[in-house]
């Protein structure tokens, strides 16, 4: 899959380069990189990552000083898993835009991938401090705590994401496991109702708070 993968990115790159090549002065190579934005960003739609990845070379071959054509490009590369290739494009679009917030965020998931748990932590906290009413920084770092097993920090994060966004299930979940990890079995009981109200389908809920209602233990993940 990786191998076939790798053939069809070169193969977009390719009929890039021949048509660059070859003059053609259609609308998708023109001076117009918002098209090319917008044919990329339907292709992600559609989970075309190849497809839109071309789509976002050529809009940072017309504009290599834009920090949103750096970002989709950067973000599309994260989806396909091609974590160190996204981070040049982070890099760059921080470079530009010192400010944007989901560079830092994105950027502190992919070297979470990478396991750079430092830089990882480090970006996660500049995102907040850029927009603490955000929810999306306290609940990456909360769940990276999480994963290292510091509980006391994790649950200060994911109160922070759920003040700032109620409506979340994900944040009140991840609230609930480490309440249900910590021995907070009457608090992530009412979380794990929470999630079963806004979606009775979300997956383990049912499951933790059954748990979190008889437990038995906080050995089991």
């Amino acid at each position: 899959m990786k191998d076939r993968m790798k053939l069809s990115r070169w193969f977009y790159r390719l009929v890039f380069i021949a048509t660059i090549a070859a003059g053609l002065s259609t609308r998708a190579y023109a001076q117009d990189y918002m098209f090319d934005l917008g044919e990329g960003d339907g292709r992600m739609k559609s989970k075309d990552y190849t497809g839109a990845m071309y789509d976002y070379e050529n809009a940072v071959h017309l504009q290599p000083n834009s920090s949103l054509c750096h970002y989709k490009l950067g973000y599309c590369l994260y989806k396909q898993g091609e974590w160190a290739d996204s981070l040049p494009e982070f890099n760059r679009v921080i470079q530009l835009d010192p400010q944007n917030f989901w560079a830092y965020v994105d950027r502190g998931r992919v070297y979470w991938l990478l396991k750079n748990i430092d830089q990882a932590l480090a970006d996660f906290t500049v995102a907040i401090q850029l927009k603490p009413a955000e929810e999306d920084g306290y609940f990456n770092r909360g769940c990276l705590y999480r994963d290292l097993g510091q509980y006391e920090k994790a649950l200060s994060d994911f109160n922070h994401a759920n003040q700032n966004k109620p409506t979340d299930p994900d944040a009140v979940f991840q609230r609930g496991y480490v309440e249900y990890r910590t021995g907070q079995f009457g608090q992530a009981v009412r979380d794990f109702q929470t999630v079963l109200t806004m979606n009775p389908n979300y997956p383990r809920a049912s499951e933790y708070l059954q748990k979190a209602e008889s437990p038995v233990g906080t050995s089991h993940p």
